[in-house]
């Protein structure tokens, strides 16, 4: 894969180290997940909306010092990094792109975080870390990638992994895009990134009830992340020529007319924020390793 032409890439952990660099130059940030804004006149950055859904997913989690959060489908660890430094929590990331994991390292070896936050390369269908290793989990952005299969590497299977992970009663906040229950499972907007599975928030409700979560609450947080969509787009717009200068003409005009593509796709698309609890007793999955 030619490093200056990132974009034609074939599976998803390619897709990610491809646009590892590109991301952070086109968004000005290193978090891979979209922004939480007040409305289309909010004068936010796309990184400072990404920042502010950090936060949300952190007030929900309850994070403190003495808490162990596992932060499943990390990317290049802003998350990570931001919740540490502001709550004081240890937090374990794991991802299955290489590049954004080593990217996800360096910076936090650069924050001083070495020693509370940690990345590994793993699948979120095979954790390497024993039962009832932490007191939290999150999942941002990374359930949509798995399908909604039943051959152990699917979102069930995520799941009973993440709460095979969690103390007994630990919670869970997931948040990822959802779809209507007749529109199709991959947007057509998202064509060019690979693995795209959307749920509907009725399924993630089930497949958590499945396997061994109580749901405590859903929020609907589609007004306040559609605004991500025009940021985004804006935001390509204006750093093309950074881009180009980076990367070559060719990739920036491909930038442009992806992120376009996921704009008009995001406007159509719901996001929602569940809070769970995995069961203190019955149902919860134990390690089969």
């Amino acid at each position: 894969m030619d490093a200056m032409n990132p974009l034609p890439v074939q599976g998803l952990t390619d897709f990610y180290d491809a646009v590892v660099d590109l991301c952070a130059l086109t968004a000005g940030t290193r978090a891979m997940h979209k922004g939480l804004f007040g409305g289309s006149d909010d004068a936010a950055s796309p990184a400072e909306g990404a920042d502010r859904l950090t936060r949300l997913a952190g007030e929900h989690l309850a994070l403190s010092p003495r808490v162990e959060l596992l932060d499943i489908g990390c990317g290049m660890g802003q998350p990570a990094l931001l919740l540490a430094e502001e709550t004081g929590c240890s937090v374990t990331g794991t991802d299955i792109a290489g590049r954004q994991v080593e990217t996800a390292r360096r910076l936090a070896a650069e924050a001083g975080l070495s020693d509370r936050v940690t990345f590994h390369r793993a699948e979120a269908t095979a954790l390497p870390f024993p039962d009832s290793s932490f007191h939290r989990v999150l999942m941002m952005e990374m359930f949509t990638h798995l399908p909604d299969t039943t051959d152990g590497r699917g979102k069930q299977a995520a799941l009973r992994e993440a709460a095979r992970c969690l103390r007994p009663g630990g919670p869970l906040v997931l948040i990822d895009m959802v779809r209507g229950a007749t529109d199709p499972v991959r947007p057509a907007g998202y064509a060019e990134v690979p693995s795209v599975h959307v749920s509907t928030t009725e399924r993630l409700k089930e497949l958590l009830d499945t396997a061994g979560f109580d749901v405590g609450s859903v929020r609907d947080l589609s007004p306040e992340v559609r605004p991500s969509a025009d940021k985004c787009e804006r935001a390509v717009e204006e750093r093309r020529a950074e881009i180009a200068e980076a990367f070559g003409e060719d990739v920036a005009e491909r930038m442009v007319l992806l992120v376009r593509d996921l704009a008009r796709t995001d406007r159509e698309l719901g996001y929602v924020l569940i809070a769970a609890t995995v069961r203190k007793s019955g149902g919860r999955p134990h390690s089969v390793r």
